[in-house]
């Protein structure tokens, strides 16, 4: 007979250490062979919190198999859910499940680490922002080898997971190795277009409706926080955001090299601000925008389209529409940016102006409207 002696890992009263979050992070700071999770709901900013860690710890394999709960789990989700699998190796893989007649709700975290000891959590909470930060109240149980827990108990844990990659697959189990199983699953109604609120994911959301006390989060996922100016400033309604950079040459669409064309793009970069660049412009400043799909070859992009006011020098240019797409993929192929605004018609103005060294500043103010502002000095907090 095993005996077990699990620690109970309880968020009633939510602390950065009772939570999911607070756990993982504490797993994710040394180096892993191996990361499996089994979560009946999903979302975007969790799986990019994902990237952001585990790019660090040299994880041989990721394997992540998800709910595709009535088209619960979102196309970015997906797409981000990939970009965190291919930082470990070919064996690894991503794996939704979907049933006409119930739900896939297994909750469930492994991971082995460099030195061959395990670790594993069995609970409540899905691998969603509310269900990792503590603003849903969760309870699960941890077991780890390094506290003499039986490592037959903790590698059933990794067996379930590893059930949903046999061959011949499950019933009811998608494939997706590519972005463009992503855009084939949408098309079916597997995975749903638009993160937009909605009942079915009731981890993901707090119907505006719902009454009673607010339950703060005692842990948000990926986000660090900045005290610099109003940038990185909360993200809920209301809240002022603002980001801003020195314009170089290519920026300014005045390439040095004078046989370059120029690109026609910013990218949307740290800056010199306490930003997580991954993460700030899809799920923050730009979040609350409806966000589209497009296919461009092999690869899928998050696409949307931002109103500005625009000002440059001084001088009132009126609004222009601008293009803004984002990439997981950029965020897999050696840590790029993976946000960038088009200048679009904008652009030409550039060409007749020289802005190189100058500075622009994005803000969206606090009832979500965006301006944009090219001037000689930085702004002042």
């Amino acid at each position: 007979m095993i005996s077990v002696m699990p620690r109970l890992l309880d968020c009633s009263e939510a602390t950065a250490t009772s939570v999911l979050g607070g756990w993982l992070d504490s797993i994710l700071d040394g180096p892993l062979q191996t990361f499996r999770v089994q979560a009946g709901y999903a979302d975007r900013k969790s799986f990019n919190y994902l990237c952001a860690r585990l790019r660090d710890t040299n994880v041989e394999l990721v394997r992540l198999v998800l709910g595709g709960n009535q088209a619960s789990l979102t196309a970015d989700a997906a797409l981000a859910a990939l970009a965190a699998v291919s930082i470990g190796g070919e064996a690894g893989g991503l794996r939704v499940v979907s049933f006409s007649n119930g739900l896939f709700h297994p909750k469930t975290v492994h991971v082995r680490r460099a030195d061959g000891s395990m670790a594993a959590y069995v609970g409540s909470a899905n691998f969603t922002e509310a269900g990792l930060s503590g603003r849903n109240a969760e309870a699960g149980v941890l077991f780890d080898s390094r506290d003499g827990d039986p490592e037959q108990m903790i590698q059933a844990v990794e067996a379930a997971t590893d059930a949903w990659f046999c061959d011949p697959m499950p019933q009811g189990v998608e494939v997706v190795r590519t972005q463009v199983d992503v855009v084939a699953l949408t098309e079916r109604g597997i995975l749903r277009a638009e993160d937009t609120t909605t009942s079915r994911d009731r981890d993901s959301t707090t119907p505006k409706s719902a009454r009673g006390p607010v339950r703060r989060p005692a842990w948000t996922t990926g986000q660090r926080s900045t005290s610099q100016g109003r940038v990185g400033a909360s993200a809920d309604a209301g809240a002022p955001v603002l980001w801003w950079k020195k314009l170089s040459a290519s920026d300014a669409q005045r390439p040095p090299n004078p046989n370059t064309n120029p690109t026609g793009k910013l990218r949307l970069t740290k800056s010199r601000l306490g930003i997580d660049p991954k993460t700030f412009f899809r799920d923050e400043l730009f979040g609350d925008l409806p966000w589209r799909l497009e296919q461009r070859g092999s690869n899928v992009y998050e696409c949307t389209t931002v109103q500005f006011t625009v000002a440059v020098l001084g001088r009132d240019e009126g609004h222009f529409d601008l293009h803004v797409d984002h990439a997981p993929h950029r965020i897999a192929d050696q840590d790029n940016i993976p946000t960038v605004l088009a200048w679009g018609s904008l652009g030409e103005q550039l060409r007749q102006r020289d802005c190189t060294g100058k500075f622009i500043v994005i803000e969206r103010d606090e009832v979500g409207r965006f301006s944009l502002t090219i001037q000689d000095e930085p702004p002042t907090a």
